[in-house]
């Protein structure tokens, strides 16, 4: 994958970091964005995937991993800050999705995206840089939030 996320970019003492299981054939590098895949369970971010956003892995992980069969749990961090890869323009102060055109990228919302209520869960945060295409942009994490 690329366009992985750095984790932690800012106070990571005050970063929250809950456990989501992924499956044990398919390697996850550090900063990889998950989305929902079922109960307590996530994939990497694909473009268009239009599934609710889980947060940021903090740790790679590889394509096989002996200790466990089928499944395995990776820490991934839901509040904080992150520096994302943009998918178009972005500016401070945007609330910011998944990317959907370029997997494991940030977008911001464009007018009356909000008023759709289906869209509200899939919140990632609020930009707190401006960034064009391609550049990294901080994100204050607030997931399936307006905040």
């Amino acid at each position: 994958m690329a366009n992985e996320a750095r984790v932690f970019a800012e106070d990571p003492a005050n970063c929250h970091v809950v456990q989501y299981q992924v499956a044990a054939s398919v390697a996850v590098p550090k900063g990889t964005l998950l989305i929902a895949n079922g109960d307590r369970v996530g994939v990497a971010h694909a473009a268009a995937a239009r599934r609710a956003p889980l947060g940021y892995t903090t740790s790679n992980k590889a394509t096989t991993d002996p200790d466990y069969a089928s499944a395995t749990n990776l820490g991934v961090q839901v509040t904080g800050v992150v520096e994302a890869v943009a998918d178009g323009t972005i500016l401070t102060g945007q609330i910011v999705f998944a990317g959907n055109t370029t997997a494991n990228r940030v977008q911001a919302a464009y007018n009356g995206m909000l008023s759709i209520y289906e869209t509200a869960q899939l919140v990632l945060g609020r930009a707190l840089e401006n960034a064009a295409d391609g550049e990294t942009v901080k994100v204050m994490l607030t997931i399936g939030t307006a905040g």
